[in-house]
């Protein structure tokens, strides 16, 4: 059965709905850990009259706000369930959600984490958009050589995706050093080892909006430090197994110019992956911008220069 874990802090114009789009799927969850940590505003009251007709949720009270991947880490310690799916407390899944990741995992249950195709919310608009993955054209089971391959810079979205406990656990949860790219590492980390379930339906909906925990990648000084960490962690021993599926499959793309910044003005970054990290950054601008004006000899020297990265 899934766990769902929430962390909320001043989200009571959002936290009703989240929940409720939860417990209109309780046959699925186990139980419902949702932390408030110290909200100014009515999100407690709100949390509480849920848990008055859905014995699954507990609540759990900070007296001093801790920060979110502090909260979410606690919780995931006292997870009793065989799965794991944290929430963010702005966020909300679509019906069926929960159905779907139980059949997958039920079929494939080496699995590391199960998810569809994420919606992404922009309050301000109110424009809804779903952004299809292509993972796969039915539901099913992806090995982690066939993500490398089919991934091609894209994401495996951390709103909606369920994790198996027991690696969950395993890889040591959620790295708060990563502060808003925690959830984006542990994805990747998880498909490359393990494989994911994918079905080809939207399935969450991430709210997007100034106050987005998932917005501190702006403060560029801050973004610099956490992609220095991330670095650091792929380049460890640690992570030696998956470093090159995070090159190859340029999942690193996603962390934009901040990359390139680090990697060219860090050298004791440098190792054997820097030239194809670039290469791969730098790829898609010098296609479609370069390309047509490009002589032949050095669209030439350009794809040999990939066949010997990559080969």
């Amino acid at each position: 059965m899934i766990s769902v874990i929430m962390t909320n802090y001043n989200y009571g114009h959002y936290i009703g709905y989240t929940i409720d789009a939860v417990i209109k799927q309780d046959e699925f969850i186990h139980e419902y850990l949702i932390t408030d940590d110290c909200s100014t505003d009515n999100s407690l009251e709100i949390i509480s009259r849920k848990a008055l007709h859905c014995t699954k949720i507990k609540i759990f009270i900070n007296k001093i706000n801790l920060g979110c991947n502090i909260c979410v880490n606690a919780l995931q310690s006292m997870v009793t369930g065989n799965y794991i799916f944290p929430q963010s407390s702005d966020d909300f899944v679509l019906p069926g959600f929960f159905k779907s990741v139980k059949q997958l995992f039920n079929q494939y249950p080496e699995a590391a984490l199960c998810c569809g195709d994420p919606v992404f919310l922009y309050v301000d608009s109110g424009q809804q958009i779903v952004q299809k993955l292509n993972l796969r054209d039915t539901p099913g089971y992806l090995s982690p050589s066939e993500i490398v391959t089919k991934l091609s810079g894209g994401i495996i979205p951390g709103h909606c995706s369920v994790f198996r406990a027991s690696v969950f656990n395993s890889c040591g949860g959620f790295n708060e050093r990563l502060k808003w790219h925690y959830d984006w590492f542990l994805t990747l980390v998880l498909a490359f080892r393990f494989g994911i379930c994918f079905f080809p339906s939207p399935a969450a909906v991430m709210r997007v909006h100034s106050n987005s925990y998932s917005t501190g990648h702006k403060d560029k000084a801050q973004q610099l430090l956490v992609v220095k960490e991330i670095i650091k962690l792929l380049q460890s021993s640690t992570y030696a197994d998956i470093y090159p599926s995070f090159v190859k499959s340029k999942a690193l793309n996603f962390l934009g110019s901040s990359l390139v910044h680090t990697l060219i003005f860090n050298p004791h970054y440098w190792d054997k992956f820097t030239l194809m990290i670039l290469f791969n950054y730098y790829s898609p601008y010098i296609k479609n911008f370069l390309f047509p004006y490009m002589p032949v000899f050095c669209i030439q020297v350009y794809r040999h220069l990939k066949r010997l990265l990559f080969s």
